[in-house]
């Protein structure tokens, strides 16, 4: 069994789907988790059951494990299963088809709704240079869902509007680009043609969204710039630095996407994350399942 794990290791590394800090816990994961298998007296893969990966997870979940550790392992035991069922074709069927995850209970910030996320949108003054600029910047995370330091990272060339599409290199995401939205696509545009230029200095570079001395916005910046139009649009929610992207994921399931493209779209490490929006939108059918963006993406 111990030989199973580090083919599947290899092909999640091979395959690039999962750092390297991952990497280290499913290995850990599954070394423990063969060791159990193999004290049943198993050997042959298609002998393992359902019922003998539950008889594991109670046996983990007795000795005191947080249910977010817990709900992390179960996933990188279904993922060997799939691995050695789908890929390599080494069992007939996947055993942990039916298993279900342990659930976990996070409270997220409360959920900006759409008509509160236009409302928002339409605060910043475009008539001035800052407030085209503000409006882009509101617009980018609304439509990418991309985080304020992914934001900060952004460059000219990383705009690739004739494609719908950003790159988007943050740690640890899998999709290097990023479809975006008419509406930021339209926001944005204006602010290069029509406000960057007026912040523009010698230590401005390529970066998109810069101050109006010309370097970088920070991070503190861009919340300030959100809280402020937040208030002036009658939002007295308790918003944070993730607000925007929570109402991303949130619309986007709201609407019929699946939590796979959400999944992807965020950059999330573990499927674990993105599950807290379950306690929102609870999973679709797949019939009702659509790719669908909150932000001008057919």
């Amino acid at each position: 069994m111990e030989e199973y794990v580090r083919q599947y290791i290899d092909y999640l590394k091979a395959e690039n789907e999962v750092s390297a800090t991952t990497l280290v816990a499913y290995r850990r994961t599954l070394k423990k988790y063969v060791a159990f298998i193999s004290q049943k007296g198993i050997v042959n893969p298609e002998e393992i059951r359902q019922e003998i990966i539950e008889d594991y997870l109670k046996m983990l979940n007795l000795t005191g494990l947080k249910p977010e550790t817990l709900a992390s392992q179960c996933t990188h035991i279904k993922g060997f299963h799939q691995y050695l069922a789908l890929e390599v074709k080494l069992t007939t069927s996947d055993p942990t088809v039916k298993l279900e995850r342990p659930r976990i209970t996070r409270k997220l910030s409360p959920i900006l709704s759409i008509q509160e996320v236009n409302n928002l949108i339409m605060q910043p003054d475009v008539s001035t240079a800052i407030g085209l600029r503000d409006r882009a910047i509101i617009e980018m995370l609304y439509a990418t869902g991309i985080t304020l330091q992914e934001l900060q990272s952004l460059t000219l060339p990383d705009l690739m509007f004739e494609q719908k599409l950003i790159r988007c290199t943050g740690k640890g995401r899998k999709l290097p680009f990023l479809p975006i939205g008419e509406y930021a696509i339209r926001a944005t545009y204006l602010y290069i043609e029509k406000s960057r230029n007026t912040f523009v200095k010698e230590n401005s570079g390529e970066t998109v969204f810069i101050s109006q001395r010309g370097g970088s916005l920070s991070r503190k910046t861009i919340w300030n710039i959100i809280r402020e139009y937040a208030y002036k649009a009658g939002i007295r929610k308790a918003i944070n630095f993730h607000s925007i992207r929570h109402a991303f994921a949130a619309h986007l399931l709201q609407n019929g996407a699946d939590f796979q493209t959400v999944y992807a779209l965020l950059g999330h490490k573990d499927m674990i994350t993105t599950e807290i929006y379950e306690n929102i939108w609870p999973r679709r059918p797949k019939e009702r399942q659509q790719n669908i963006s909150p932000s001008g993406i057919d």
